[in-house]
């Protein structure tokens, strides 16, 4: 039972991580202008940045799909959602942090 779970749940990070990576590469070729805008950290168009990470996705989604070596696959999953963790987290810290800042000086 635990075996085919963790099975399960690789497959499924597989199919997830394939299909955002497809959105990220679809979008990566569109006309908006945001796209050309910079990355604030890197210095690269959000547009690079798009086909950068959705091509790290498709090659995680392989492993998902392809390895033999299960500790391979739950160990990248698990360092991609890591990194996702710490981004979505310094991301709300700088939110919280600019309205801590600048709204009491907006406010006077």
């Amino acid at each position: 039972m635990k075996q085919k779970t963790v099975s399960i749940y690789i497959r499924s990070a597989g199919i997830l991580l394939f299909i955002t990576a497809a959105a990220k590469m679809v979008s990566s070729f569109g006309t908006a202008p945001i796209g050309e805008h910079l990355d604030p950290v890197f210095s690269i168009r959000f547009r690079d940045m798009f086909r950068i990470l959705g091509m790290i996705e498709v090659i995680i989604a392989a492993i998902c799909f392809w390895s033999k070596n299960q500790r391979l696959q739950l160990g990248i999953v698990a360092l991609l959602l890591c990194c996702q963790a710490i981004s979505y987290s310094t991301e709300w810290v700088s939110i919280h942090l600019a309205i801590i800042i600048y709204v009491p000086a907006w406010a006077h």
